[in-house]
């Protein structure tokens, strides 16, 4: 028998991903370390709803759709250029080639697609890395002079690789508990 697919749960839902990544980035406010473990907080909040648009659309796609309305919005509103929309696509497609390749319609195929899809909001912030005096000369002016020199101290390598290693941990973590909180239609 086929599943009939909820169509306005899936708007819903996509909505409320991109509605909770951004939001999360509020946290940012609060102190540095928090603005650049966005992604890694981002992954947890937006796994429960990853999970529900995965559920009706048990096909490739998911990870692209919520990567694009996500990027659209924040090229929308400023946050984003270009290249950082394209770098969020790519984690989407390739989320959604995982996902194809363990399993649409498995657990473990969302479980292992998921973090791949997180992994897309570190594009928000890669100019720490990739450009750190001038995300510098933006937070110092926008936040002032000690939070921009806190946040740049993050710029390293290391700190990268922390961000991009965690964000996949919490994102599995976070899908895995969606999952066992919330009812679904995969193949265990």
């Amino acid at each position: 028998m086929k599943k009939k697919i909820n169509y306005s749960g899936i708007v819903g839902f996509t909505v409320l991903y991109a509605a909770s990544v951004f939001l999360t980035a509020f946290l940012g406010f609060l102190h540095p370390v928090l603005w650049v473990g966005l992604p890694v907080l981002a992954a947890f909040v937006g796994a429960f709803s990853y999970f529900k648009v995965a559920d009706q659309l048990q096909c490739f796609g998911v990870g692209l759709l919520l990567s694009a309305v996500l990027a659209g919005f924040l090229l929308a509103i400023g946050e984003f250029d270009m290249h950082s929309a394209f770098m969020m696509l790519t984690a989407g497609v390739a989320s959604d080639i995982v996902r194809q390749y363990v399993g649409n319609t498995t657990l473990k195929g969302v479980s292992w697609g998921y973090p791949v899809l997180a992994l897309g909001v570190i594009s928000w912030i890669h100019p720490l890395w990739a450009r750190p005096q001038w995300y510098h000369d933006g937070a110092e002016s926008e936040l002032g002079a000690d939070y921009a020199d806190t946040l740049v101290q993050m710029s390293t390598m290391f700190h990268l690789c922390l961000v991009v290693v965690l964000t996949l941990v919490v994102g599995y973590i976070g899908i895995r508990l969606a999952a066992k909180w919330m009812k679904s239609s995969f193949e265990k």
